[in-house]
């Protein structure tokens, strides 16, 4: 530091504050090298993984005017054999959220007949109608991420 002629004590401590607080400035404030160095690079976001469920979704009916308050629709999964049922439907319209597989769905009640099964099933396609011989359970193959719509387990009629 240079003294010039006529500089006090008090305008050198000012001169010296403020070259101090330059240097402190470019001290903290780094290179623009540094600074890409020292800064952490954003993380991105996790990727998301494809749903492994899907639903099967369609209308109830019970051969009566009322739907029975235990009246649940379950599916089967054809390979495993897992079941699951779902009740406590508010109207005739029914939603069941399942893993990927393919099922056989029904309905069933204890007001109808204890362990009967009312399958969606060829008949239930064919419009329930006497010449309707074909009992047989639909295969409802469920896919990751789709809704299967119609699946109605109607077929309260079978012998």
């Amino acid at each position: 530091m240079e003294l010039r002629r006529g500089a006090g004590p008090v305008r050198l401590g000012r001169r010296a504050a403020i070259i101090a607080m330059v240097m402190a400035l470019a001290a903290c404030s780094g290179s623009d090298e540094d600074a890409g160095q020292s800064q952490t690079a954003p993380t991105p976001a996790p990727a998301q993984a494809a749903p492994e469920a899907g639903k099967i979704a369609g209308s109830l009916s019970y051969p009566s005017d009322y739907l029975p308050d235990d009246l649940e629709v379950c599916a089967e999964e054809t390979t495993s054999g897992e079941v699951t049922c779902k009740g406590g439907f508010k109207d005739n319209a029914y939603a069941l959220d399942l893993p990927v597989g393919t099922y056989h769905v029904w309905a069933r009640t204890d007001d109808y007949e204890a362990g009967y099964r009312a399958y969606y099933n060829e008949a239930v396609r064919c419009g329930l109608d006497v010449a309707c011989t074909d009992r047989s359970a639909i295969d409802v193959a469920v896919k990751a991420g789709e809704t299967v719509t119609g699946v109605d387990p109607a077929d309260w009629y079978a012998p």
